[in-house]
């Protein structure tokens, strides 16, 4: 069953949550919707929230896409938020993301991952890593 997939605006960042099952092909179409809509600022974060998604899968959260959004202004910050048992799948499947220029956060809960996508947005960022939190490593 085709479920469309849910994105807004909250506190200057842009989130997309992912449905059960998500594909990849309405993941690109809503956050490029959301990219063209006036409410959208140059810089903005991205947090994806793929806590009910059974999977965060390289086909999901693609290359193209992120250089497609990238390029239409999304900011070079991308928060995850998944399930907790899912945790360690998304850390490797989002590794090579970074390698694009892309700081990639992910979390566990909604409050870290905007927190994390707030202030990392408003100071400088470092070089592009993939950071697992709120428990504090880095991978």
């Amino acid at each position: 069953m085709f479920v469309p997939l849910k994105w807004r605006f909250e506190h200057d960042v842009l989130i997309v949550t992912l449905t059960e099952v998500t594909d990849p092909a309405e993941t690109r179409r809503a956050c490029l919707t959301a990219a063209a809509d006036s409410a959208f600022q140059p810089g903005m974060p991205l947090l994806i929230d793929g806590r009910v998604s059974t999977t965060i899968s390289p086909r999901i959260i693609t290359r193209p896409l992120i250089s497609s959004l990238l390029a239409r202004g999304l900011g070079p910050l991308c928060a995850v938020i998944v399930a907790p048992r899912a945790r360690a799948v998304a850390l490797d499947v989002l590794r090579p993301l970074a390698a694009q220029g892309l700081a990639i956060g992910v979390f566990t809960d909604l409050d870290s991952a905007l927190l994390w996508a707030r202030s990392s947005a408003v100071s400088s960022v470092g070089p592009p890593e993939v950071e697992a939190h709120p428990l504090g490593e880095v991978s």
